[in-house]
């Protein structure tokens, strides 16, 4: 065999409940480098992101089935991220066994791992009929099928008519059970693994009977001999920071754009209409803005392509737990060598010692991560989600290229939009008939920012980075020539909300698919679009979101009702008056019926004809009005998987979500509703 490579381990254990046993199942995944665990009686259940976490070494993934009623049972699979073309197959409910199907590809070898669990206060009768059915769906696999775990039956006593009867069954299939020894402390065979008779990859089965993770059960192990790389590697992508030089990014970058901005605008058909000179466009501006910093960063800090090994992470590890696991080692050897009970008691020791220092520096280490944050409340939640699993869960579909998989979701979310609006049909025919008589006040036009103003609207931006980025901006942030860039990016900001023009390029919005919660992750409605637009279309929002702002405070057009993306509107604010009215109708012998209305993808379904006949019922017209139809306008989106782009799409409706303005668009669009419910009497409270 290659250096190289390895064969496929496996491990099949009756856990007797995972949840007090994560710390030494991951020892033993990592120690012992199992590629597939097959666990019974996991007693997790589907929201049990933390121990399955401390389950999970970064090497991993978990699949399970819990028990959907009552408490224990479960079973479920770990899995090496070095297979591909993962899938869980679903073949009906059996209420006599529970069971994981778990599809998986080595190299070109397919593999279906089915895990079982017989529960023993359940009829053997019953369990006989359904399971003969359940094999009756995979009679016709043309993969290699293992079937795995604890049926609860003394396989080896051929007397029980039961257990003949379910031996017949899986010859009948054409399975054979590899275990022929007791795998239980009764000296009896419960949990078998079967494979096809005739089976070229199946090997070296072995029983660890002096394996006591598991109180009752035995650990069995066996190898698959398909070859695995004997590391995981994978292809990370990235730029040596070290070599940028911030200052001579800004003086190289503006120079250059203040000597070509000045030549003949290529764009004047798209400018006659706004009497737009030389200097004056926008959209020119903008473009260079993007190709000459763009080029100059990748000139300083190149993209290098760098092959890494993938390896259990581990920020607590220290040298304390790695002389603890140099003992146990050790141990366990002399232990192998002379089976005596002296020797089974130090390793017995050595064992529970290491497991011992693992938990209390864990312990230690996550105390001290909360202490360090102190009061930060952003960096508290940051510190539950690694505790939680939660910062590591970016996984996707498995089975479809980047590209396949990034052009599949932009035609889901575009398709899932169209298909909610096509069962209503908005009606523009009487604008705004339930709006009040607001104060009159038109907001005709918006004034330029000052430099000043600009400044600090730049230190409280949050300065995230986006593909449409030329570059990272939080990188030259503390440049001593920073005012420069600053200067050039007001006179794009200024340009675009006087002239009413934004630039397409500023249109554009990178989508990343997210996993929602513990949603099954092969599903594309299990994920959530989370949008990202640039920085310059950022800070051209910022800038007319404060005088859009203003103008609403003026008129008093946003309901005193409406919460979030408001100074001290927040959900506790809005839970606390839900309460506040509750309590006091009840002190008064009122009764009271809540209603909550949930709108689905809201901020995607928005009308543009609706929204611009609601911006000019609450007065704003002019060129700010011409704004606000040219930013709705020839919007798109691309989907983004790793480093590949789904086609461009045209967003039609909706305000753009992961923008400034998105909110305060979308409480403009609600609020002829809010004026609805005070019409019939009804009190109502707005979270949007």
């Amino acid at each position: 065999m290659d250096s190289s490579n390895r064969r496929i381990k496996c491990a099949l254990l009756n856990a007797q409940s995972v949840r007090n046993k994560t710390t030494e199942l991951r020892e033993l995944i990592c120690e012992q480098g199992i590629d597939v665990f097959a666990i019974t009686e996991t007693w997790l259940s589907a929201t049990d992101n933390l121990k399955i976490n401390e389950l999970l070494p970064d090497t991993h993934k978990f699949f399970h089935t819990p028990r959907n009623f009552g408490q224990g049972g479960g079973v479920g699979i770990v899995l090496s991220k070095t297979f591909t073309n993962v899938r869980i197959r679903v073949v009906g409910s059996f209420v006599s066994f529970e069971y994981l199907a778990l599809e998986f590809k080595a190299y070109n070898v397919q593999f279906l791992f089915l895990v079982v669990y017989r529960p023993p206060q359940l009829s053997k009768a019953t369990f006989l009929e359904d399971f003969s059915v359940f094999l009756d769906c995979f009679e016709n696999e043309k993969c290699n099928v293992y079937i795995c775990g604890d049926f609860n039956m003394w396989l080896e006593d051929y007397r029980d008519t039961n257990v003949k009867k379910y031996i017949d069954i899986m010859n009948n299939m054409n399975f054979v059970n590899k275990v022929n020894v007791f795998t239980c402390r009764s000296d009896h065979i419960l949990d078998a693994v079967f494979c096809f008779m005739g089976d070229n990859y199946f090997m070296n089965l072995i029983v660890e009977l002096d394996f006591s993770i598991s109180f009752y059960h035995k650990l069995i192990m066996f190898d698959i001999s398909v070859l695995l790389p004997s590391k995981l590697r994978t292809k990370i992508t990235f730029r040596n920071k070290r070599s940028l030089d911030s200052t001579v990014l800004i003086d190289v970058g503006v120079t250059v754009i203040e000597e070509k901005y000045n030549e003949p605008c290529g764009c004047t058909d798209l400018n006659s209409s706004r009497n737009i000179s030389v200097g004056e466009c926008v959209v020119c501006l903008v473009a260079l803005y993007f190709s000459v910093f763009s080029k100059e960063y990748d000139k300083m800090c190149p993209v290098v392509e760098k092959d890494i090994v993938i390896r259990d992470s581990s920020p607590w590890f220290n040298a304390a737990i790695r002389e603890a696991r140099k003992k146990r080692r050790l141990a366990e050897s002399r232990w192998h060598k002379r089976k005596t009970k002296r020797n089974r008691m130090l390793y017995v020791e050595a064992r529970n010692e290491v497991n011992r220092l693992l938990r209390d520096v864990k312990k230690t280490y996550y105390n001290e991560k909360v202490t360090e944050v102190g009061s930060n409340i952003k960096r508290l939640y940051s510190v539950f989600d690694e505790l939680l699993g939660k910062m590591k869960r970016h996984v996707l579909p498995d089975g479809r290229s980047e590209l396949e998989l990034a052009n599949e979701f932009a035609e889901f979310f575009e398709s899932k939009v169209a298909c909610l609006l096509c069962n209503f049909t908005a009606d523009v025919s009487c604008p705004y008939p339930y709006f009040p008589d607001f104060p009159f006040s038109k907001f005709l036009q918006f004034r330029p920012i000052s430099l000043d103003a600009y400044k600090t609207m730049f230190i409280s931006s949050g300065r995230s980075y986006c593909s449409n980025d030329p570059f990272p901006i939080n990188e030259v942030t503390d440049a001593p020539n920073i005012d420069r860039l600053l200067q050039l990016q007001l006179r794009i900001v200024n340009l675009s909300i006087t002239k009413s023009l934004v630039p397409s390029s500023e249109k554009v919005a990178i989508i990343k698919p997210s996993l929602k919660g513990s949603l099954d992750h092969q599903e594309l409605k299990s994920y959530r679009p989370i949008s990202n637009l640039s920085f310059l279309s950022k800070m051209i929002e910022t800038s007319v979101l404060d005088q859009l702002t203003q103008h609403l405070k003026v008129i008093g057009a946003i309901p005193e009702d409406q919460s979030a993306y408001r100074k001290f509107h927040s959900t506790e604010t809005a839970l606390c008056a839900v309460m506040n009215d509750l309590l006091g109708f009840s002190d008064d012998g009122k009764c009271s019926l809540l209603i909550l209305l949930d709108l689905s993808a809201a901020f995607d379904t928005v009308v543009h004809e609706v929204l611009i006949e609601d911006m000019t019922a609450i007065g704003i017209d002019g060129d700010a009005l011409k704004w606000f139809n040219n930013y709705l306008s020839n919007r798109s989106f691309k989907v983004k998987v790793k480093d590949r782009y789904s086609e461009s799409r045209k967003l039609t409706t909706g305000v753009p979500q992961g923008s400034v303005l998105g909110p305060v668009l979308f409480s403009i669009y609600t609020i002829e509703l809010s004026w609805i419910f005070k019409l019939h009497g009804v009190q109502c409270k707005f979270f949007c």
